[in-house]
């Protein structure tokens, strides 16, 4: 789902145990139209294939850290905690380390369109529990312009080949692409192999 190495899939058997763990720390079984930090936080570590612990620790990894920051926008934008409550839930001093995680997503959601549906699809899965519609979980299967199967952790190409030729189509600050890049992101040039 979302770009980064690691990500794994939700398995239905996970996704009812965390609907249960959600229901339980709902006060009055289910009456709240937010979603629980709880489940925000259990949805993204096992997205991202770490535990809860590991999501709320001090460690300061770029993916843990990038992972942590996923789970606090979302935990802003689909609760209705403040950002201090925000921060105490992730173990944080201080509401400006949200403030920073929200406007650094935000800002990549509104640059990066792929990653926006990355994003939406973690939304969906998180809303889904939070309302109870608990179904085994497939992922769409995408596949690079050469037609080979993307990796789940990958974010345009099936191998590094592919996407060193990808990246070399950007324009030379690799923020932004050219007009032209973005008609040939996908393009690919590695061979497809024979059947």
């Amino acid at each position: 789902m979302l770009a980064v190495t690691g990500a794994k899939p939700l398995w239905s058997s996970c996704v009812e145990e965390m609907v249960d763990r959600h229901l339980l720390s709902l006060p009055g079984a289910c009456q709240s139209q937010r979603v629980s930090m709880m489940l925000v936080q259990d949805c993204v570590a096992q997205h991202a294939g770490y535990l809860t612990e590991q999501l709320l620790s001090q460690r300061r990894t770029k993916d843990l850290a990038f992972w942590r920051h996923v789970a606090m926008y979302l935990a802003w934008e689909l609760s209705d905690a403040s950002l201090p409550q925000i921060a105490a839930a992730f173990r944080r001093r201080d509401h400006t380390t949200v403030i920073y995680a929200r406007d650094r997503i935000l800002a990549r959601v509104k640059a990066d369109t792929i990653f926006r549906e990355r994003i939406d699809e973690l939304r969906e899965l998180i809303l889904s529990i939070h309302h109870g519609v608990v179904a085994r979980i497939s992922r769409v299967e995408r596949r690079c312009a050469c037609g080979n199967r993307i990796p789940s952790g990958r974010l345009v190409s099936c191998s590094a080949r592919c996407y060193v030729q990808w990246r070399s189509t950007l324009s030379p600050r690799h923020r932004a692409p050219s007009p032209k890049a973005m008609d040939r992101a996908f393009e690919c040039r590695t061979p497809i192999p024979a059947a």
